[in-house]
């Protein structure tokens, strides 16, 4: 701007102003690009421009300064890798468009080397490395199974190797590869191993028995090995393991074997094999043995490997040792009616006794009832049965219906149950003694009358898959018959039965009977009726679409009804396959036209289905043979032969020819003689409705022909355009091209004109167009077209979605192959085509929004990074299920925890333990509530942003139990105190009806028994009863056993004076003891149980005698008494001691 002050005198001063306007913003740069070497470097370009400049690069291999307002100066670095690479420089100033220049670096050349080339290790394992000198992506490969090569770095090769057991050294090569570059292979020498040869263990303790032990051998060589010893055998199972198999020793004297192992450069090695001798043995069969009281003898048989004696101390039996495996027992016998028995003892060296019981019956005791069997009636009742016994008896019944009770030693009474199951029972009482076979008592109870009803009778169920049960009334054992497919009836216990009924899927109602049986009653009928279905019928598919080719296609038929079909067209077959089956046969369609054809399928009471079969036309032909012929000079005439299911016309363009459609497969051509020196062609075009037209070439010869075309090559730029070539023959030419993005049109005889489409793509691209002629060789020419600049932009950079899962396009506008990389695992993004990149995101299920990027990136390109932000979700919390009901025991439940929050959890009892799982739930391990009272407890959870959430845990109360342990015990006639164990999670009482023990809870899991002395013989039983609340009474047998028999008298014998009189014997006894004599002159009586008086009458005989008195008892050996009387003294006397008698005889 400036001013222009006007001045004068007397007035004001006035000023004008001037504003010019600015040139025009100019700014431009040259060269638009440049190319440079691998190598790092400067290169400039110039700057035209008006205005105050400035410029930047996008890639950080460069450096940009402005050295004046005319220059800018570009320093880059090396580029060491193979790949060329580019990078935009942007110039810009005020007021005006920026400027762009690309800088494109040539890679570097491929280089690949390895040092060393080759390594020797020894034979231990170990890693080796090489180093790499490289600037490309190199791979490895190797063909040995003994060592692993692997790419450390791109710089680092390294190998490692297993050891190497083998004694010979190996060798393994691997080979190192690149694009663009000469492989390179390092070998690796291994040397081989050390020979060796152990064994392990080198000894082996083995008892008596035969067996077999295996020992392991480490060995590198080939080894054998020899043994000294018959009694076993050495077996080399593999290269590492040695079995050796040895018999059994049946001595009791140990034994030594040695094996030796050998191979070559190894020293031998050596194991020895330890066998016990047998362990030394004594056993007898049998152990014990009872014989009848007669006498007799007794054989045992004795396995023993040792010499071995017998003693024994019983005078009514002798021992003999018929040889070292036989013993014979010769025994007497037994007059007493107690049994009897003595010990057999058989010793030997370094073996234990052997101890041998030998019993001997005493006299038979008799136990018998009458009756052995009663039948009674169904009712209660009570029966009684007469004993004949001379033994204690008592009576074993197992039956809870009735209740045996020894009345007294000679009556059994028997009070039984009313029996209301409709089966006849028996109950068995047996009465045994001792000495005395079991006797066993039947009482037969006639059965119950029988009874079976069902309520209800019958019922109607819907038509859907189901259940239902049916309420069954007996006292027998009752059973189900039914006939029909679609159910089935079971009995779910004696009170119910349940149906189990499948879906009903015919339209019409249908009925079951069920019949319920059982013994002695009438069968009971149960009646199900099923609901109808709707009826149905569809077809599927609706149509086919078939080619013209004959064939069969199957449609299936969904119906619960009776279906037929109908079908008018005579090209096709319908058939119903079974009832979901419908075949439709078609015939080859010849014609070139398209048909179709329509099939009803009906049913009762139902719509009627159409379906449809389309069958395509044939393909029409037109084909010749042959498509060309060389024919000479010379008039003549050529058929060709013509395949077609078309009406076919022909048509020629030369009047040197005549083209004629003999037939339907003929073509016949008549040619005129070439008079010219120039070869001729004709074309003759056969055409017809919906093919292509087909040529048939006529080449005639002439004059030698030529043909040849400049220039042989051009290059282009990548914009579209065309290209001239001049050709010089004198035939007629065709041309042809080997790409789409050309185009050839002959101008002329003499020109060629190509034209081509603008090069996209970043790739130079090469094509070739090729003239033909008959008799001449085919010529070329190149078309060599530049790649175009490579471009990469998306729209738009960055997008928001909402936290559900979803789809979203962005679009790619390149002219490269770009690849796609993401930095997270919730979305997956796909290049659908290269214009367009497709993003699919999972569902955000946290509370937190996400932010994701994808780069795009491609050759010679700047990456492109889109940025996909995600909202959070909804805060969720939610608990599966909301209560458990859980048994008394302890165990564990699950409650699955749906949430995108972190939550946490509170519980109110002590009683289990609560823990979040891996999988986000909540796992409950609850403790066993051993009391009978159920229980309850409440967790709660909770989290930000959410409402809590309670669950609640219900554990039952423990069953209530009892039990005592043990359940029965015998205790010797000691007075003594005994302690029960019990189990039981309730308060319980404990009684005894017995007046010789006392019991006491000494806590509520044991119990004491206090028991007198058993002073008789007699073994004494008793109940204990354990009572509590929801338990059934618990019973404790507990039995004492009665004392040893005894029985002793004093004196054994005595001797008394000839006159009549009574002496008194002392016995010592606990049984209730007899006694007999056998002599008449004596009488003995039992005064009480420890005094046996004798009363002897006078021995008037002047010989003295004696009498044998036994004492016997059951269970002791009888006691003898001898009582001697002495004679009387001698005695003589006459009376009258004098007489007078007369004279005469008498």
């Amino acid at each position: 701007s400036a001013n222009i002050t006007v001045s004068g005198p007397g007035v004001t001063n006035q000023t004008i102003s001037l504003n010019q306007q600015g040139a025009n913003p100019e700014l431009s740069v040259t060269p638009v690009s440049r190319t440079v070497t691998s190598t790092g470097g400067t290169t400039s370009f110039t700057v035209t421009s008006n205005v105050s400049w400035s410029a930047s690069e996008d890639a950080n291999w460069m450096t940009v300064t402005k050295t004046n307002e005319q220059t800018l100066t570009v320093n880059y670095n090396e580029n060491t890798t193979v790949n060329s690479r580019s990078a935009t420089i942007t110039i810009s100033g005020p007021g005006i468009t920026s400027q762009d220049v690309l800088v494109t670096q040539e890679g570097a050349t491929p280089v690949l080397s390895v040092t060393p080339d080759s390594r020797s290790v020894n034979a231990a394992s170990g890693t080796v490395t090489y180093s790499v000198t490289s600037n490309i992506d190199w791979v490895i490969s190797e063909n040995s199974e003994w060592l692993t090569a692997t790419k450390t770095n791109n710089s680092t090769l390294s190998i490692s190797y297993n050891e190497n057991t083998n004694v010979n050294s190996r060798t393994a090569s691997i080979t190192l590869s690149g694009t663009g570059v000469t492989a390179q292979t390092v070998t690796l020498d291994q040397d081989g191993a050390t020979p060796n040869l152990s064994v392990d263990p080198n000894s082996a303790n083995v008892n008596s028995v035969a067996g077999s032990v295996s020992f392991t051998v480490t060995s590198n060589i080939e080894w054998n090995f020899v043994e000294n010893s018959d009694w076993l055998t050495a077996l080399k199972t593999n290269s590492t393991t040695l079995t050796i198999t040895y018999d059994a020793n049946v001595s009791v004297d140990g034994r030594s074997a040695v094996i030796t192992l050998s191979g070559p450069g190894v020293t031998n090695q050596t194991v020895t094999i330890n066998q016990q001798g047998a362990t030394p043995i004594l056993s007898v069969d049998p152990t014990s043995a009872n014989v009848s009281p007669a006498s007799g003898s007794f054989e045992f048989t004795v396995s023993s490997n040792v010499n071995w004696n017998i003693s024994e101390n019983a005078n009514w039996l002798t021992t003999t040792k018929d040889d070292n495996a036989t013993i014979t027992v010769t025994y007497n016998e037994n007059l007493s009616v107690v049994a009897r028995g003595t010990n057999i003892t058989l010793s030997g060296t370094g073996v234990s006794d052997v101890l041998i019981s030998f019993q001997q019956e005493g006299a038979t005791p008799v136990l018998s009832v009458e009756p052995t069997s009663e039948n009674v009636s169904a009712n209660s009742g009570s029966v009684t049965f007469n004993v004949t016994s001379n033994v204690e008896w008592s009576i074993n019944e197992n039956e809870n219906w009735l209740t045996a009770v020894k009345t007294n030693e000679t009556t059994l009474t028997v009070t039984y149950n009313e029996n209301v199951v409709v089966a006849v029972r028996i109950g068995l009482i047996s009465l045994s003694g001792s000495g005395v076979s079991d006797v066993e008592i039947t009482l037969n109870q006639q059965a119950a009358t029988p009874v079976l009803s069902v309520d209800p009778i019958s019922k109607t169920v819907t038509v859907a898959a189901g259940t239902t049960t049916f309420t069954v009334t007996s006292n027998i054992d009752w059973n189900i018959s039914e006939n029909t497919d679609w159910l089935t009836a079971t009995k779910t216990n004696d009170a119910t039965l349940s149906i189990t009924y499948i879906v009903n899927t015919v339209p019409s109602e249908r009925v079951a009977s069920i019949i319920l049986s059982g013994e002695g009653v009438s069968p009971q009928t149960v009646i199900l009726t099923q609901e109808a279905a709707e009826p149905v019928l569809s077809v599927n598919p609706g149509s086919f679409n078939v080619n013209s080719t004959s064939g069969n296609v199957t449609f299936t038929v969904t119906s619960n009804v009776d279906w037929n079909y109908n079908e008018t067209t005579e090209w096709l077959t319908a058939i119903k396959s079974g009832e979901n089956s419908l075949i439709v046969t078609y015939s080859e369609n010849v014609s070139v036209i398209p048909r179709s054809a329509t099939i009803n399928v009906t049913g009762p009471g139902i719509t009627t289905q159409i379906v449809n079969l389309n069958q395509d036309g044939a393909t029409p032909v037109l084909i010749v043979d042959p498509t060309s012929a060389n024919v000479t000079a010379p008039t003549g005439s050529i058929d060709f032969s013509v395949t077609s299911n078309i009406n076919w016309t022909v048509l020629e363009s030369s009047n040197w020819l005549t083209a004629t459609k003999t037939d339907e497969t003929t073509l016949h051509i008549v040619y005129d003689e070439n008079l010219s020196v120039t070869g001729k062609s004709a074309v003759i075009t056969l055409s017809g409705p919906g093919v292509s037209n087909q040529t048939v070439t006529i080449n005639q010869d002439g004059a030698t022909p030529i043909l040849s075309v400049t220039p042989g090559s051009v290059i282009t730029g990548p914009e579209a355009g065309s290209e001239t070539f001049t050709v010089n023959s004198n035939i007629n030419w065709t041309i042809s091209e080997d790409s789409d993005w050309i185009s050839a049109t002959k101008t002329s005889n003499t020109l060629l004109t190509v034209t081509f489409d603008e090069n996209l793509s970043v790739d130079a691209r090469s094509a070739i167009v090729t003239l033909s002629g008959p008799d001449v060789p085919d010529r070329t020419v190149t078309v060599n077209q530049n790649g175009a600049v490579p471009v990469l932009n998306v729209e738009p950079t960055s997008k928001n979605v909402t936290a559900n899962d979803g789809t979203t396009t962005f679009n790619v506008s390149s002219n490269i192959v770009w690849n796609i990389s993401e930095n997270v695992d919730w979305l997956v993004a796909t290049k659908s085509n290269n214009s367009t990149l497709t993003i699919s995101y999972n569902e955000n299920i946290i509370v937190s929004p996400r932010v994701a990027t994808v780069t795009l990136s491609g050759p010679d390109v700047t990456s492109v990074i889109i940025t996909l932000s995600q909202d959070g979700a909804t805060p969720v919390l939610s608990v599966s299920p909301s209560s458990a009901n859980i048994s008394a025991g302890s165990g564990s439940v699950d409650f699955t925890v749906t949430s995108n929050i972190n939550w946490t959890f509170s519980e109110d009892a002590d009683w289990f333990i609560a823990q979040k799982t891996d999988d986000g739930s909540l796992r409950v391990d609850y403790i066993e509530n051993l009391s009978v009272i159920a229980r309850s407890a409440t967790i709660t959870f909770s989290g930000p942003g959410v409402n809590p959430q309670t669950v609640s845990i219900n554990q039952q109360g423990a069953t209530p139990y009892l039990s005592i342990d043990p359940e029965s015990a015998t205790v010797s006639p000691v007075q003594g105190i005994m302690t029960f164990t019990v189990s039981s999670n309730i308060e319980w009482s404990v009684t005894t009806g017995a007046s010789w023990i006392s019991v006491t809870k000494t806590s509520n899991t044991t119990f004491e028994v206090n028991y007198n002395a058993n002073t008789t013989v007699n073994p004494r039983s008793t109940e204990i009863t354990l009572s509590g609340s929801g338990v059934n009474n618990q019973t404790v047998i507990f039995s004492q056993e009665g004392e040893d028999p005894v029985l002793s008298v004093v004196p054994l014998s005595t001797t008394v004076s000839s006159s009549s009189g009574s002496y008194s014997f002392t016995i010592t006894s606990n049984i209730n003891w007899t006694v007999s004599e056998d002599a008449a002159w004596l009488t003995v009586t039992k005064t009480n149980n420890s005094t046996l008086t004798v009363n002897y009458n006078e021995n008037t005989l002047v010989t003295s005698h004696s009498a044998g008195i036994v004492v016997s008892g059951p269970g002791v050996e009888s006691q003898t008494i001898t009582l001697n009387q002495q004679g009387a003294n001698p005695e003589l006397s006459i009376e009258p001691p004098s007489a007078s008698v007369q004279a005469s005889s008498g």
